[in-house]
């Protein structure tokens, strides 16, 4: 894969809310990846933390409040009285609210939910790819299509985020090459997705 973005460009950090500067965009505690994946399993929801923001992002690009909508994608199948399932909501609520706010600032940065450099490589590359599948899903709920106006740039970075989704995990390891691979794609995540992002803003702002 060739990555087009600059390489002075670093990950700031796996969580949504950091501005190009390094700086948390709105509160010093996030929510982090592994709270939501935990209140989502809890639920039972099928999907994974990584997917969910990711179709949130995907949204975003063409929906300026899609709370509603998202909500109805993620909880299909639940009832409104579960305690537990209410709990998740809570905190997707929070993590909704974030990302509302970063977006109203400047340098605005679609970083990905992942999980910590600790987790292994598969576990990291599995929610990058699950990322993009929830980032490309939720452009399509927003209306986006082919037919949409977009740059070439923007149309590479989204061709880039389709191919992330075909990775392949099985041939992933624990060392350092593979490390280095996944550090790269997820800033090529990050990098295409913001690109997407404004791109649609400069059309529907």
């Amino acid at each position: 894969m060739e990555y087009w973005f600059a390489g002075a460009l670093t990950v700031a950090a796996h969580h949504p809310y950091t501005s190009l500067d390094g700086g948390v965009a709105m509160s010093d505690s996030p929510v982090e990846h592994e709270r939501v994946e935990r209140r989502m399993a809890s639920a039972d929801l099928e999907i994974s933390a990584s997917e969910a923001h990711g179709m949130l992002c995907g949204l975003l690009c063409g929906n300026a409040d899609p709370r509603e909508l998202w909500f109805g994608e993620l909880f299909q199948t639940t009832e409104d009285a579960d305690l537990l399932a209410q709990e998740c909501r809570q905190t997707l609520g929070v993590l909704y609210s974030q990302v509302l706010e970063v977006l109203k600032g400047t340098d605005v940065v679609l970083m990905p939910l992942l999980p910590e450099d600790s987790r292994p490589v598969t576990t990291r590359a599995e929610a990058a790819c699950d990322w993009c599948r929830g980032f490309l899903y939720g452009l399509g709920l927003a209306g986006i299509s082919e037919d949409t106006p977009l740059s070439n740039d923007a149309r590479e970075a989204l061709l880039d985020i389709s191919e992330i989704t075909r990775m392949d995990l099985s041939a992933l390891v624990d060392n350092e090459e593979d490390e280095d691979s996944v550090m790269h794609v997820t800033e090529h995540v990050w990098v295409a997705a913001t690109l997407v992002y404004h791109d649609l803003y400069a059309e529907n702002p």
